[in-house]
């Protein structure tokens, strides 16, 4: 299933895991964190597409949104540091906001 999805987006979750495909079954294949930037290449149901290690992964479409998130826990910048293993293709740090 695929529908209308975003070019790029940012983690509003802690910890996101990059998965070999559009479901939780098997083991993440990489990780994105609060406030990273990726690229958005395609989407399956609910899981976005994204370029990864020479190939695609998949997010759940729920943990990304289409403007960076301020942090309100601690009061801090979001997106200050990329936090991706493997591969970074298609992946960048958000810019830095001041948070509110």
């Amino acid at each position: 299933d695929t529908g209308a999805y975003p070019p790029f987006g940012y983690v509003n979750a802690s910890t996101l895991h990059i998965r070999p495909g559009p479901n939780t079954s098997g083991d993440p294949i990489g990780g994105l964190k609060f406030g990273d930037r990726v690229q958005i290449v395609g989407r399956e149901g609910d899981w976005y597409v994204i370029p990864f290690q020479n190939g695609n992964g998949y997010i759940s479409a729920q943990y990304v949104q289409e403007t960076p998130p301020v942090s309100t826990t601690d009061g801090t910048a979001a997106g200050t540091s990329a936090g991706v293993s493997g591969d970074t293709t298609g992946v960048t740090t958000a810019e830095t906001t001041a948070a509110a």
